[in-house]
């Protein structure tokens, strides 16, 4: 049985908001170090191009400028540099009816808990065990549901190929490779949009790419 991390990280919002689109992004790796160790080096790239702005700098697809834009597109192309990984996002499109009644009938604490729960049931592997790092979000005082024991539960599911042998919840800024994933989904979520809005361009796009 082999032991693998997954990263976990949200963007949009649930509910009234101009932001189209709400997804969750995992990234699965079973050898960390390598990444680890690249996203690191960009990150201090960053730190010593930015000077004295560069405290408190974090990873976020939502908050790149000009100036952070090209570490940005390098952290992406470390995570296809150092294979083997996986990445696997759920986007959900709030002007689609189906998703809008989905969005309506769920709270934003369990749609990430119900997100989460699908992201790592779709990323498993047949003997895996998943240990879930994922960004911290608070738990609503009315809610009787715990992110990390729901997670855990996964582990009774008999249906499961693996199991779930921890999980850990953690602000962004304790973890560069949950910073990865919130990078990775926001270039999804800004895919989507894209091709929404420009689809005809797209298609031709994805036809050159393939």
């Amino acid at each position: 049985m082999s032991n693998v991390f997954a990263f976990i990280d949200e963007t949009g919002v649930l509910g009234p908001s101009s932001q189209r689109f709400y997804g969750l992004g995992l990234l699965k790796l079973e050898d960390t170090a390598p990444l680890t160790e690249a996203v690191h080096r960009t990150y201090q790239r960053v730190r010593g191009g930015l000077g004295r702005t560069s405290v408190g700098f974090e990873f976020k697809f939502n908050t790149v400028k000009r100036v952070g834009l090209p570490y940005h597109l390098q952290l992406i192309d470390e995570v296809f540099a150092h294979p083997p990984n996986r990445f696997l996002a759920v986007m959900l499109d709030k002007h689609d009816t189906a998703a809008a009644v989905a969005e309506q009938a769920a709270s934003v604490w369990d749609s990430y808990i119900d997100y989460s729960r699908m992201l790592v049931q779709k990323s498993w592997a047949m003997g895996e065990s998943v240990c879930v790092l994922a960004d911290y979000q608070g738990k609503p005082r009315a809610s009787g549901r715990y992110y990390e024991h729901e997670i855990l539960a996964l582990a009774d599911d008999p249906t499961m190929p693996g199991t779930v042998f921890n999980v850990c919840m953690l602000e962004s800024h304790a973890s560069l490779l949950i910073q990865v994933v919130d990078v990775l989904l926001g270039a999804v979520s800004y895919g989507a949009f894209h091709r929404s809005m420009q689809h005809r361009l797209w298609s031709c796009v994805d036809r050159e790419v393939a």
